[in-house]
């Protein structure tokens, strides 16, 4: 029975683990996105500039 719980304690962390990374990944990309896009707003602010 403690093994059983055990085990299935242990598929959990693992399932844990995986959704984590997996929100990690969407956040990193996510930023990269609005980093893009701060970057090309700031690109057309110089070029009216000019």
């Amino acid at each position: 029975s403690l093994r059983s719980a055990n085990s299935s304690l242990k598929l959990a962390n693992a399932r844990h683990e995986q959704v984590t990374s997996g929100n990690v990944v969407r956040h990193v990309s996510l930023r990269l996105r609005l980093a893009k896009a701060s970057v090309a707003a700031i690109l057309v602010d110089v070029c009216k500039c000019d």
